[in-house]
C-alpha cells in the first residue's frame, strides 16, 4: 500500500491510497496513518482517496473501520471516497456505507468534511 499525503482545503487533510491494502501493510505496533501524519491526527478532517486501491483484503477492511473508529473517538472525520471499482463491489456486499462515511468523488467527500468540522 502507498500512501501519498498532501494538504487539501481549509485545512482538510487529503491521502490518497493505492496498490494492495492487505494484510502485510498492517505491523501490531504501527499505525500507517498515525505513522505518516502524527499521533493527534485522528482530531481532524481527513479524506481518504480510494480510487488507486486495487486490492483490499479483510485486514484492509479491518483498519479503515478501526480508523473509522479512531476518527470518531477523537472528535475527527474521516470520509473516504473515489472507490475503485473492487473497492465499491466489496462495500456494496459488505455494506459497510452503513458503517464508514462514503462519498462519490472529493469534492462530496470535501462537503461532508465540513459538515463534520461545524
Amino acid at each position: 500500500m502507498d500512501l501519498d499525503v498532501r494538504p487539501c482545503a481549509e485545512g482538510i487533510t487529503q491521502v490518497r491510497l493505492s496498490g494492495d491494502v492487505i494484510m502485510a501493510d498492517f505491523m501490531p505496533t504501527e499505525e500507517p496513518l498515525a505513522k505518516q501524519l502524527g499521533a493527534d491526527c485522528y482530531r481532524d478532517a481527513l479524506l481518504m482517496d480510494l480510487s488507486g486501491v486495487s486490492m483490499l483484503d479483510s485486514s484492509g477492511v479491518r483498519w479503515l473501520l478501526l480508523c473509522q473508529k479512531r476518527f470518531r473517538l477523537a472528535g475527527g472525520t474521516l470520509v473516504l471516497h473515489s472507490l475503485s471499482p473492487s473497492v465499491q463491489s466489496l462495500f456494496d456486499v459488505l455494506k459497510i456505507h452503513i458503517v464508514l462515511t462514503v462519498a462519490a468523488d472529493e469534492r462530496a467527500a470535501l462537503e461532508i468534511a465540513k459538515r463534520g468540522r461545524k
